[in-house]
């Protein structure tokens, strides 16, 4: 199967938003998945199981000072 996961954030203070997708197989722990740092994250698995939690964490940058939150999980 392939899954495709996307946001679209905007940010009205005219910072620069950057991306971290984090993946999770127990929703309590989350670790960045590694190159995968775009507003879009696809993948593709042959496993029906359950392939496990992810999440994207948004950090807005302006004037050397940061914001940031996460996305609700999917699974």
């Amino acid at each position: 199967q392939t899954y495709t996961y996307s946001v679209s954030p905007s940010t009205a203070d005219g910072g620069t938003l950057s991306y971290q997708w984090q993946s999770s197989t127990d929703n309590s722990t989350f670790a960045d998945l590694s190159g995968k740092n775009t507003n879009t994250l696809g993948f593709t698995t042959t496993s029906t199981a359950d392939t496990g939690y992810y999440r994207i964490v948004v950090t807005n940058t302006l004037n050397g000072e940061t914001a940031t939150t996460s996305s609700s999980v999917s699974a």
